[in-house]
């Protein structure tokens, strides 16, 4: 989960640093503060199945 989301972010770096107009490094930045805080807080997705 943790890869997909740091491969999205770097897919989507492009486009995210022209459009808010930042640099490369304040992206990267940006970055792995929010992997550090999905880590801290636990903030995934849950997903459960139900078969009745």
């Amino acid at each position: 989960m943790l890869n997909n989301m740091i491969s999205m972010h770097a897919s989507l770096k492009p486009v995210v640093t022209k459009k808010l107009q930042i640099s490369d490094e304040e992206y990267d930045k940006l970055t792995k503060i929010a992997v550090k805080e999905v880590v801290k807080i636990n903030t995934y997705f849950q997903i459960v199945r139900v078969y009745a």
